[in-house]
């Protein structure tokens, strides 16, 4: 005899689904039913202690249920409807009319604790080279965001940064005279659909006759106003004429060297976006500078720097065996926000790709090693514009700096050498890559970059994986299926720079 258990019929696009059980087969599902939604307007189970029993009205009319008497002899079904999936028989009003309203703002009461970058000896080694790098990014954000300048730490105004007789020498620049960056990119901004500065890194020159210069590196990001709304990075370095705190002379260059070849290539669809159409937005990808070298093209590898920038590196011990896959998902130590992505309240996000994974072995305290696996997630211009950077909860504010910088590091400019590989960071397979890898980039000339232990550091980049991020920090990574006959990810080996 077959019976319909109560709660299990469900709308989906415009059509009834009935689940059957089959009392005789020990509740096995019997069967399926797809009932048209306009040809059955309403379906009643009508239930008592005793049975259940199906009844389907063509009336509009919402009518109370009917109970029923059966005179079969058989028992019903026990439990039915929610019950049956572990669900209980009482319906709980979930809805929360207050968490409702503060939804928009949930997102930012996560996080109790932030990360002074500027902070960061490697980014900035000098005390006067942080002062001006922190005061001009606070302008660019007020001018960028529209902030408050009364709220925004050390903005001022543009005749406050810029000298009276300012000269401008960049690639970046319209061809109308006497302007300052600042006007540029408030006439961009009318062009753009998105555009976020970050000011990564500064230093004083060193030198006696260069007394009164300072290196800026920066980075742009620019959503383009195409049909894809492709995401343009641009990197570079501005060399600075001080006098006093004003800027009389500011000489821009690119790391690509030409505006044209920086571009131009970050503006084609992509196919794996298009492929995943409502993923993600275009995702932000890592500048690489190719480096020429002599058997380049014969030579099955790729060798390119990237440039500077911050990153988060979370990490954790890997406990078990290399079947256990835990390096190609990334913890969730590393999430410091959650992202709201449809809806009324619906969040801007960035993605960010590639990730690299690094597995090193560890000594332990006890003694004895360990696996260590370490990923290198790039943080978007997004974020790497804020004064402050977002940490997780979990982590102390202040008290902890040594914890902060390991979750946020600044990567100096790194020479890379990669070779393609179609699997996971865990294969067996990898190991003879890392080999093949090694052997090719010593022939042709290049010096491997080695660890403290004198070993060879060796890394897996994983292109499949994209990195979302939010003001609030990193909150959603999308793993896009892919098929595993392409070359999707990459083996790669630090090399020195010459």
């Amino acid at each position: 005899m077959i019976r319909i258990s109560s709660n299990t019929a469900a709308k989906c696009f415009g059509l009834v689904f009935l689940v059957c059980f089959s009392k005789n087969s020990n509740n096995k599902v019997l069967s399926f039913l797809l009932l048209p939604l306009e040809k059955c307007r309403r379906v009643m189970i009508h239930s008592n202690n005793n049975n259940n029993k199906l009844c389907m009205s063509s009336t509009k009319k919402q009518e109370k249920p009917q109970t029923t008497q059966e005179t079969d002899d058989e028992t019903p079904l026990n439990p039915v409807g929610a019950q049956f999936f572990g669900g209980s028989a009482e319906k709980e009003e979930l809805f929360d009319e207050e968490i409702e309203k503060n939804s928009a703002n949930a997102s930012t009461l996560l996080l109790l604790a932030t990360y002074n970058r500027f902070d960061n000896l490697d980014a900035f080694p000098d005390a006067a080279a942080k002062a001006v790098a922190r005061k001009y990014q606070a302008s660019l954000n007020a001018l960028l965001y529209q902030q408050d300048e009364s709220s925004s730490e050390g903005t001022t105004t543009t005749e406050d940064i810029y000298s009276s007789d300012f000269t401008w020498i960049s690639p970046l620049k319209s061809f109308k005279e006497g302007r300052t960056p600042f006007e540029e990119i408030a006439t961009a901004m009318d062009f753009y659909r998105r555009m976020d500065i970050s000011i990564i890194s500064a230093k004083s020159s060193t030198t006696t006759s260069n007394a009164n210069k300072m290196e800026l590196r920066w980075m742009i990001s620019l959503v383009w106003p195409n049909f894809w709304e492709a995401q343009v990075t641009i990197t570079g370095t501005s060399m600075l004429t001080m006098n006093g705190l004003q800027i009389t002379k500011q000489e821009d260059s690119l790391d690509n060297g030409d505006i044209t070849n920086a571009i131009a290539w970050q503006l084609l669809p992509r196919f794996w976006d298009m492929f995943h159409i409502g993923m993600t937005p275009s995702a932000e990808i890592q500048p690489r500078l190719p480096v020429p070298h002599k058997n380049m093209l014969f030579s099955n590898y790729q060798v390119f720097d990237i440039p500077p920038r911050y990153v988060l590196k979370p990490s954790v011990l890997d406990q078990g065996s290399r079947d256990m896959r835990l390096a190609q998902v990334l913890p969730s130590s590393a999430f410091s926000c959650f992202i709201v992505t449809a809806g009324k309240f619906k969040q801007r996000y960035v993605p960010t790709t590639p990730v690299e994974v690094r597995i090193n072995s560890e000594t332990q305290q006890g003694g004895g090693t360990a696996r260590r696996i370490t990923w290198t997630i790039p943080v978007p211009t997004l974020v790497a514009s804020a004064l402050d950077l977002p940490i997780p909860a979990e982590m102390s504010p202040s008290s902890s700096s040594s914890a902060n910088d390991e979750y946020y590091s600044f990567d100096t400019t790194r020479r890379v050498a990669t070779i393609p590989y179609a699997g996971n960071p865990q294969d067996e397979k990898v190991a003879d890559l890392r080999k093949k890898l090694y052997d090719s980039v010593v022939r042709d000339g290049f010096r491997p970059k080695l660890d403290g232990a004198g070993k060879p550091i060796f890394f897996f980049i994983q292109n499949k994986i994209k990195c979302c991020f939010t003001e609030g920090g990193f909150g959603m990574a999308v793993y896009e299926s892919r098929p595993k006959l392409l070359s999707n990810d990459d083996v790669g080996i630090e090399l020195e720079i010459d």
